[in-house]
């Protein structure tokens, strides 16, 4: 029977385990809302996939957007974009974005293809990021969790297709 179990859990997905745990630890009930890819010209850059309580996306609640980055990234690099990004949703405070860009730097490592950053948005508004299920950093400010998180879930986003698969509208 031990065989049989092992069997078993070397044909499941290596990430379903680690990254749920991570979820299911801040969201009750996660359940997959949607997901899409994020593709550059001929370039995929990465999976997402947007978990919330009984896969039902309310802004404001807990959530979690897990991303599969699917090449290799500097750090530097995400964190501009992100700040750019967050920008691009009216955050114009240099300030702000300057502390959240070390926020950023000091929560996102290097990603590798393959590497998976999963963000989580908590019921206390604040952003817990895991890196491969590990790995915890938290970003204790409720308006940067609010806004990174409308990176990809505000009308606004400048991905519209990509938030339609991920709230689960296409």
């Amino acid at each position: 029977m031990r065989k049989i179990l092992i069997a078993i859990f070397l044909l499941l997905p290596s990430h379903s385990f680690a990254i749920d745990f991570v979820i299911e630890k801040h969201i009750p009930n996660a359940k997959l809302v949607g997901s899409g890819k994020l593709s550059e010209m001929f370039w995929d850059i990465y999976n997402a996939e947007l978990y919330a309580p009984n896969g039902e996306y309310i802004e404001g609640k807990p959530l979690a957007l897990k991303i599969e980055y699917l090449r290799d990234i500097k750090t530097q690099k995400i964190a501009d974009q992100i700040v750019e990004d967050i920008k691009e949703q009216g955050v114009e405070d240099g300030q702000k974005l300057n502390k959240w860009r070390k926020d950023i730097m000091n929560s996102i490592p290097d990603v590798e293809d393959g590497t998976t950053i999963t963000g989580i948005y908590t019921k206390d508004k604040k952003t817990v990021f895991y890196t491969n299920g590990g790995m915890k950093k938290i970003i204790n400010d409720e308006e940067f969790g609010q806004k990174f998180f409308d990176i990809w879930l505000s009308p606004n986003t400048t991905e519209p297709r990509l938030r339609k698969k991920l709230l689960g509208q296409i």
